[in-house]
């Protein structure tokens, strides 16, 4: 198979009769955020890492996972997508949705000066995923790039999680790792399938879990990370796991935090337990001046 010409950002397309602002920006904008190493502001400090797996590296394929972060005052939202194995181009098709989320999301609060209903995410979500499905499309088979979608929007008084197949989102605060809320995985009728933003009954599967109470760490993580980051039955954080590495995030400058969390994820003991992609993104509600 061929592989797709991609152009940088996502094809444009005509203003509709009653769309919303949302919609109309969703339409023309074609310069995507990057993913890139500054993502913080004042309110948050954000460390995440995508890494292939080495049983995908030992068959020389690229890291299938993406994600994308942004902070908007005191707002942060971050995305995770594991593209499907089984999905020729499922790089790209992470790639394409977790930048389109994030930007939509990001918009939504900047057009709703910054207090948007749980309805208007839902809506931002679905025309961000009916966006990305559509340019997608222009490119070839849409299962082609098959992913999952995880992640959360957050603030100090709560927020929300979003969710559309497997990995884990998780508020928590970090003087008790193992209470808060979590958005578990969806798994189809067997433990190795899940649900895609490809397919035609997607939003069926797309949930809104809205988050009350101040927690001041958010976590989304792909399922490559659930083994040795969660508890057993996907109860709570593993502590051992998360607190060295909380600890040593907020006392180290954001690259430093980002170069040791890639690092973690890329240690042999993480490796001997799984040879999936991995990909955690981390961010933490600052209480004072940060790096």
């Amino acid at each position: 198979m061929a592989q797709p010409e991609f152009a940088h950002g996502l094809a444009g397309s005509a203003k509709r009769a009653g769309a919303t602002a949302l919609d109309q920006w969703l339409g023309f904008r074609t310069d995507l955020i990057a993913m890139q190493a500054e993502y913080s502001n004042e309110h948050w400090q954000i460390a995440a890492a995508a890494v292939t797996g080495f049983s995908h590296e030992a068959d020389d394929i690229p890291c299938q996972d993406s994600f994308a972060a942004a902070t908007i005052d005191d707002w942060v939202v971050a995305v995770v997508s594991d593209g499907a194995g089984s999905a020729a181009f499922a790089e790209k098709g992470s790639q394409a949705l977790v930048k389109t989320v994030v930007l939509a999301l990001r918009e939504l609060l900047r057009l709703r000066g910054l207090q948007p209903t749980i309805d208007e995410f839902r809506h931002a979500l679905v025309a961000a995923i009916e966006h990305t499905r559509n340019s997608l499309s222009e490119k070839g088979e849409l299962k082609n790039f098959a992913a999952t979608l995880v992640g959360f929007a957050a603030r100090a008084s709560g927020g929300m999680f979003f969710h559309l197949g497997d990995g884990t989102a998780l508020a928590a605060s970090s003087q008790d790792w193992t209470t808060g809320p979590i958005s578990q995985p969806e798994n189809g009728e067997y433990a190795n399938e899940t649900y895609f933003f490809t397919a035609d009954d997607w939003s069926g599967h797309l949930r809104l879990l809205p988050v009350t109470g101040e927690y001041d760490t958010w976590i989304a993580m792909s399922d490559g990370c659930m083994p040795f980051a969660m508890t057993k039955g996907n109860a709570g954080l593993y502590q051992p796991f998360i607190a060295p590495l909380a600890e040593h995030f907020i006392a180290v400058p954001e690259a430093d935090a980002i170069s040791a969390l890639s690092e973690t994820l890329k240690r042999p003991e993480i490796r001997a337990i799984t040879g999936d992609d991995k990909t955690f993104v981390w961010a933490h509600r600052r209480s004072g001046p940060h790096k």
